[in-house]
């Protein structure tokens, strides 16, 4: 790396270039009436960040008569080999204060936080990748490019790793095999290599650097952006550098208006960025966006130092515009209770949730969280921070006991989570206005007409409510009142759950690995958490292998019998595990209920429908109730009964729910099989 580019880094990209034989070179002889844009930049920019708008706001004023041309410049080959940048702190910190100074001051998303955890190693690896994706399509590679810098500004991941760049290929809708051909057999490297040619023919020394070119190869370099010309300038300045190239006095195209079509178009922008493309002052277009967004129709992420909108496509309509009750009780906290307060308080409902657990008490260890899930939970405007806190699982591997490859397949919109980080990631974004702990349900408040009017609590204690909301679990005391006649039922299968920190355990930390043990009857399946945590479980059939002994000393005896002929990984999560912290967990299921509510009371998640493993669905479909349930509120006419609405959420969730019990029930059914039958489906349910 030069001394240039490592004062490029430190600075964002914002010093004086060196010098050439003039600071701007113009060279105008004739009329030209088109420009082409060096446009030198570098995925781990933060000006390249700033600058995208306005760029893109030129190309829409000149119709066609702008074409720019992304080069990526090599801006950091290797962190490792940087020299200092300021002797009085680290380099972490120093890009770290940069990036939150120019995130303030432009209101552009940018996660600090990563440059002080672990450092982007290099920014190589999302260059080239950038031109393999380029090389199955031009459109798809920009919007590659995007998403990297997503990946990179709004989650903090880590783009110099290869499994982050196969997560930015797969939501680009690349062809992930043929991506990974090109980042392998070097051709995308050649073609990153071009462009470090190309930055050195044009003496690029920070960035961004833009190369204004005209028909006849006159040409202006200008590197002023944030450094003599403003943000604000920058459209103005550009015009005149096009007016010097072309006699051009002014740009014919007009900027766009619709705001529903730009955010189509884009994964998604902040209102600054949303400013500037549509050529309108801030306040008018934040307010245009607050009324989209009250109808339904955006979705609103507020960050640290940015809103953030995109178009609503999850099949989550929910209007903001007014408040279709006055007042909600949720009974049970979690992760449906949590998220239905979440998207009642943003209609304005005073929602107060009551949970029986104390507040430091822990359920479970992790999960899957799938697009149904991650689609729920982005209607509510939390896409980003789950995005953020969650780790991208790109591919599931079956394998056999002896590290065989049976099958694979690649996994779109899957995330691991520890389940403590989602259920404090809600709970602290609900908007309730009271959270309480160690309050059990009791029963219910009865007004004069005998309607449900609240809820009493063991402790004494009561308050009413409009509407009741229960997610009280898979033993669900509320669901247990209303309909007492349905029970849970045991199945033969059984689990052994875990949760291990194991560092320098080298696995791929993208995929979902699960050994299918045909002779023994038994799967082990592995998930990588991030950070070096991994959920493990052992699925096992309880009727010829019977384990009734949940401590410590016998799960760990029972696993290490069955996982002596595993692969090392495997065996290596036995060994290390603290099976103080592990679970026997007794499977159960239970028949569809004819409702999910009774008078003003809703029941979601597990309270209303338990579902077993198998399915991954448990915290997907609660998530979903959440949602679900609260745009049918938001749509409530003044008059209606909410028992209505009630019996709407019911029908539109009854078919979805009555096909995970049914897929659930064969599931468990072939497993229990499993030593039998060598022709057994994949015993793994993905929606």
């Amino acid at each position: 790396m030069t001394p240039y580019l490592q004062d490029v880094l430190r600075d964002g990209g914002h010093i004086e270039a060196a010098p050439r034989d003039t600071a701007t070179e113009t060279a105008l002889r004739v009329q030209s009436r088109h420009i082409h844009i060096l446009y030198f930049s570098d995925p781990l920019c933060s000006a390249c960040r700033v600058v995208d708008p306005y760029l893109a706001a030129m190309v829409e004023l000149y119709q066609g008569l702008v074409k720019i041309d992304v080069k990526l410049g090599g801006m950091v080959k290797s962190w490792d080999e940087l020299p200092a940048m300021d002797p009085t702190c680290e380099n972490g910190e120093s890009v770290a204060c940069l990036w939150e100074r120019l995130s303030s001051e432009h209101r552009v998303q940018m996660d600090s936080a990563i440059w002080r955890r672990r450092p982007v190693r290099s920014s190589y690896p999302a260059s080239i990748a950038y031109h393999a994706a380029m090389a199955q399509d031009p459109k798809n590679g920009f919007r590659f490019l995007q998403i990297v810098r997503d990946l990179l500004f709004l989650e903090g991941k880590d783009i110099s790793e290869e499994r982050i760049l196969v997560t930015a290929a797969i939501r680009s809708g690349l062809d992930v095999p043929r991506f990974r051909q090109s980042m392998q057999d070097g051709s995308a490297a050649d073609a990153f290599a071009r462009d470090i040619r190309d930055a050195e023919t044009w003496k690029v020394r920070r960035f961004p650097t833009l190369v204004f070119i005209n028909d006849q190869g006159d040409s202006v370099t200008d590197t002023s952006f944030l450094n003599q010309t403003t943000a604000d300038k920058a459209l103005d300045h550009w015009a005149g550098i096009i007016n010097e190239l072309t006699h051009l006095d002014a740009p014919d195209g007009k900027l766009r208006a619709d705001m529903i079509e730009l955010l189509e178009e884009f994964p998604g922008l902040s209102s600054s960025e949303i400013s500037i493309r549509c050529g309108i002052p801030l306040d008018r277009a934040e307010a245009r966006l607050a009324t989209l967004w009250k109808h339904g129709r955006l979705i609103r992420e507020d960050l640290p130092n940015a809103v953030h909108w995109r178009s609503n496509s999850t099949p989550y309509r929910i209007r903001r515009d007014h408040a279709p009750v006055r007042t909600a009780a949720i009974i049970g906290g979690g992760i449906a209770g949590y998220a239905a307060a979440r998207s009642l308080a943003q209609q304005g409902v005073e929602v107060r949730v009551f949970d029986r657990q104390r507040r430091s008490a822990s359920q479970g260890f992790g999960f899957l969280l799938l697009k149904n899930g991650i689609d729920a939970l982005d209607s509510m405007g939390l896409r980003s921070d789950l995005l953020r806190r969650g780790n991208p699982i790109n591919r599931f591997r079956a394998i056999l006991p002896n590290g065989g490859e049976v099958y694979q397949r690649q996994l779109d919109d899957c995330l691991s989570m520890r389940r403590e980080d989602l259920v404090e990631m809600l709970r602290a974004s609900s908007g309730a206005a009271e959270i309480r702990h160690d309050a059990a349900f009791a029963g219910f408040l009865h007004a004069d007409d005998d309607h449900i009017s609240g809820v009493r609590f063991v402790d004494g204690t009561s308050i009413e409510a409009d509407i009741v909301l229960a997610s009280d679990g898979i033993r669900s005391s509320v669901r247990h009142a209303l309909f007492p006649q349905h029970r849970l039922v045991p199945v033969g299968e059984r689990e052994i759950v875990g949760m291990v920190y194991l560092p320098d355990l080298e696995v791929p930390q993208d995929e979902f690995v699960k050994v299918i043990d045909t002779a023994a009857g038994k799967c082990m399946g592995m998930i990588p958490l991030g950070d070096g945590y991994y959920i493990w479980f052992l699925q096992f059939n309880h009727l010829e292998d019977p384990l009734d002994d949940g401590s410590g000393d016998s799960m760990r005896a029972f696993l290490k019998k069955v996982t002596r002929d595993y692969p090392d990984a495997f065996q290596e999560l036995v060994a290390k595990n603290d099976f103080s912290t592990s679970f026997l967990w007794i499977s159960e299921r239970m028949d569809l209920l004819p409702a999910f509510s009774f008078g003003s009371v809703a029941l979601l998640g597990d309270a209303a429908h338990p579902l077993l493993a198998f399915t991954s669905q448990g915290a997907n479909s609660a998530l979903e109730d959440a949602a679900c349930l609260a745009a049918l509120l938001s749509r409530r006419q003044e008059e209606e009964p909410t028992s209505e609405v009630f019996h709407r959420y019911y029908r539109k969730r009854e078919p979805n729910i009555r096909r995970y019990i049914a897929e659930g029930d064969q599931l468990v059914e072939q497993f229990m099989h499993l030593n039998r039958d060598k022709n057994f489906q994949l015993p793994l349910s993905l929606h």
